[in-house]
């Protein structure tokens, strides 16, 4: 009998995964460019919409592949960017991109 071949549905599900950790990353991006337009005062209402929704699916996301603690700090960051009248600066909430970032540069 020859070698075992990896499993097909492994191979396509870690393809699938990495490709998500990607797409995150960009999410990420997004969020970090966002944030420093609030910050600079030129993010208008599109664009703050378009933030609340690129943290809301790296939220979802990234919890759904193994990156919890990412998928938390995503969903401060959603909150953060839907009620911005919240006490959070945006140098806070810029932080907690940076370790949703490493959250998922780690895997």
């Amino acid at each position: 009998m020859g070698p075992v071949s990896e499993d097909p549905f492994a191979a396509v599900l870690a393809r699938i995964a990495g490709e998500a950790r990607q797409t995150n990353l960009r999410r990420a991006d997004h969020l970090e460019e966002a944030l420093s337009r609030l910050s600079e005062g030129r993010l208008d209402e599109e664009g703050r919409q378009r933030a609340v929704r690129a943290a809301h699916q790296l939220a979802g996301s990234a919890g759904t592949f193994g990156h919890q603690r990412a998928g938390e700090l995503a969903r401060r960051i959603e909150q953060f960017l839907a009620a911005p009248q919240q006490p959070t600066t945006v140098a806070e909430a810029l932080a907690v991109v940076a370790e949703c970032r490493s959250e998922l540069a780690q895997g």
